[in-house]
């Protein structure tokens, strides 16, 4: 059974939180006067906001390729929220970018936990914390991930550990 294809016109509730950095009550509110068009609920039952007016509030010039991957990454794909994550990284939105790889870590993508776990080691889009940046490292090294595998290395290098 194939997926169903995500909505190229419409990206979720969540998402337009994520990506825009604007409040549930405010994007709400933006719905309410018209500012926003609402589309109907996608499969999973979540509200549906018009991409279009929602891109125009994201503070990042996204091209129709950019765009294109965030719908895609609203649609569950894991190796696309991964991207939709570093995407945001490397712009500087960290919260966004947080936002992402959570999802995607969540379905092993042990690129999204390598990232992750980058970003509590430095408390960047997330309180700095040790103890999750670790346990995020040694899941994507446990995965086999190249870079955190060389990380868990260099930490137990560190402690005089072979």
């Amino acid at each position: 059974m194939t997926e169903p294809r995500p909505r190229v016109d419409a990206i979720s509730l969540e998402a337009a939180i994520a990506v825009t950095g604007i409040s549930k009550r405010t994007l709400w509110r933006r719905v309410s006067d018209g500012t926003i068009a609402k589309h109907k609920e996608d499969s999973r039952g979540r509200a549906m906001l018009a991409l279009a007016q929602v891109a125009g509030l994201i503070d990042l010039p996204l091209t129709d390729e950019d765009l294109s991957l965030i719908v895609k990454a609203d649609g569950g794909d894991a190796e696309t929220q991964a991207d939709a994550g570093a995407m945001f990284f490397l712009a500087g939105r960290f919260e966004a970018a947080v936002y992402w790889f959570d999802l995607a870590a969540s379905q092993s993508n042990a690129d999204a936990m390598q990232w992750l776990g980058n970003c509590h080691a430095s408390g960047l889009g997330v309180p700095k914390d040790d103890s999750l940046a670790i346990m995020w490292i040694a899941k994507a090294a446990s995965l086999g991930h190249s870079v955190a595998c060389r990380q868990i290395q260099g930490m137990r290098a560190g402690r005089g550990e072979s």
